[in-house]
């Protein structure tokens, strides 16, 4: 790692093992029937990495035109409630064995980022919790989409590609 000179995590999956959480709580949302349950299934196998509030819109939008249960909620209802059993559960979830000690050995060598699809406040609020806030010299969430994240931080800190490594668990991680 020695040309490396920033690291950039991502957060739900690599530095916490919330994912399960997350999927777990969108068919929290919905009424446990089987055709709402196979919507969510079926949105979620398309668009995982999505924000919140693109899933449930999309989700809301397929229960609605399958017309068999009406949905009173709002998606800002909804992503809202998502996000205070989200917030309260990731605070709390196991991290990832060795993600500590990676932050520890790091961060005095390296700058150290998050860039998440979680978006920047309830995010923000979750590294305070767990009091790594210390580690990080930023904390990025949705609404920047990671690439843009990723070009913010590579510009701030005036460092080129092969001088930054993404440490992420999902294809948009790879992708910035």
């Amino acid at each position: 790692m020695n040309d490396i000179k920033v690291v950039v995590f991502d957060f739900d999956g690599t530095l916490v093992l919330s994912n399960q959480l997350k999927y777990d709580t969108f068919s929290q949302l919905f009424p446990e029937d089987l055709s709402c349950q196979g919507i969510i299934t079926q949105v979620l196998g398309e668009i995982l990495e999505a924000s919140r509030f693109v899933i449930i819109e999309e989700i809301v939008g397929r229960i609605k035109s399958a017309g068999e249960i009406f949905i009173s909620q709002s998606v800002d209802c909804l992503a809202e409630k998502y996000n205070d059993i989200v917030l309260d559960g990731a605070k709390k979830c196991d991290e990832r064995n060795g993600a500590m000690q990676a932050l520890e050995v790091l961060h005095s060598s390296h700058s150290l980022y998050v860039s998440s699809n979680t978006p920047q406040t309830p995010l923000k609020e979750i590294v305070e919790y767990r009091g790594w806030a210390g580690y990080f010299r930023g904390v990025f969430g949705y609404p920047k989409k990671k690439y843009q994240t990723l070009r913010d931080i590579m510009y701030l800190e005036q460092k080129k590609p092969g001088q930054v490594l993404v440490v992420g668990a999902g294809k948009s991680d790879r992708d910035s």
